[in-house]
């Protein structure tokens, strides 16, 4: 299921008053949003080896965290020393330039200014990446993406379409399979699958390969009697118009109905002003929700926009700017929002406290 959402944020109305009124901007939300289903969600079929097959349409980017912690896996068993996914893209772009850059200066001690604050490595690679979205050339956005997205099946700074394998061999023989027994057809479009040599010829990173060695169904595998095997496949992106989604293998067909669907939003929300004197510089305020999510709040001229049902919720502030000669940090961490709402129900104004300077 690909389940996209693209917003348009248009603050359409802000009320400035009395003391006794809040200030409270309304935000107007509207867009799309995308939804791809297949029908049924998976399939299980038993060939005429004996050999039962369970196939399943994924979409790429929920495997990002499974892939990430594979990619983590060690033969050391007794110590793991693993460095976080900045450092591996700012010390393998120093040893290939020999440069002093201000940028990979300044990540390198932003990085550490987070993780002393016990920011979580997630949120830590989400900053950085912002940092790298707004000043990084395009060799270093390209390079940072494919450096901490851990996925091997994205390719060309998109996701290609994966499918979940289970084989199951219940009998007492071994049977023999894989992806040369295997077509796909999208519509009228034949997607041929990528083997491990395709997909390791678009990756930059080696761990990406061990990761494809790991996953990827090849040409040929043996499913052991009374045994399973799980594995993945990927192939051109689907055509997302067409309505019938077919996987030959063997003798057999698994065929999905595919259902596009495209949904408008509509909504209003009403956000509190957190006021800062940072509007030259670039903010980036940041929660987690109940569940571990990152969330990124909304800045308008300086100012944070406060929903009000997290007002009671601890925030991190990371405020950054890069100049030709030096980058300037600082950081809010654990900020208690509440704490700046004032007798008169407004959030007042966040100090401006001394920035690091990287030159």
């Amino acid at each position: 299921m690909k389940n996209l959402l693209f917003l348009s944020v248009l603050v359409i109305l802000l009320f400035y008053s009395c003391s006794t009124q809040k200030d409270i901007t309304t935000v107007s939300v509207s867009g799309v949003n995308t939804k791809l289903t297949f029908t049924p969600e998976y399939i299980q079929q038993k060939l005429s080896s004996g050999l039962e097959v369970y196939v399943k349409p994924i979409s790429a980017e929920e495997l990002n965290a499974e892939f990430g912690q594979l990619s983590l896996l060690s033969g050391q068993y007794n110590n793991q020393n693993l460095n976080t996914s900045h450092h591996d893209y700012v010390l393998t772009n120093n040893e290939e330039k020999q440069t002093n850059n201000i940028l990979e200066k300044g990540i390198e001690a932003l990085h550490d200014t987070l993780l002393s604050n016990q920011i979580t490595n997630d949120e830590i690679n989400n900053i950085i990446n912002k940092v790298i979205d707004i000043y990084g050339t395009k060799e270093e956005k390209e390079y940072y993406i494919k450096s901490v997205l851990k996925n091997p099946y994205f390719v060309k700074n998109k996701y290609l379409s994966i499918f979940k394998v289970e084989l199951i061999n219940r009998t007492d023989e071994l049977v023999k399979t894989g992806l040369s027994n295997i077509d796909v057809l999208s519509g009228k479009e034949e997607l041929k699958p990528y083997s491990n040599k395709d997909l390791k010829y678009y990756q930059s990173q080696y761990e990406n390969d061990l990761l494809i060695d790991r996953l990827n169904l090849t040409e040929e595998i043996n499913i052991y009697p009374r045994d399973t095997v799980i594995k993945y496949f990927a192939t051109p992106p689907i055509n997302v118009n067409s309505k019938i989604l077919k996987l030959y293998f063997n003798d057999s067909v698994f065929s999905f109905k595919t259902d596009y669907q495209v949904d408008s939003i509509k909504n209003k929300f009403n956000y509190y002003r957190l006021h800062t004197t940072y509007d030259m510089y670039t903010i980036l305020p940041i929660y987690r929700t109940n569940n571990g999510e990152f969330k990124e709040l909304t800045v308008d001229n300086g100012d944070i926009l406060v929903p009000e049902d997290i007002l009671n919720q601890k925030i991190d502030i990371i405020v950054f700017k890069k100049y030709s000669s030096y980058f300037t940090f600082n950081g809010f961490f654990n900020l208690s929002v509440s704490d700046y709402l004032t007798d008169n129900n407004k959030l007042g104004t966040i100090p401006h406290p001394s920035s690091i300077i990287i030159k």
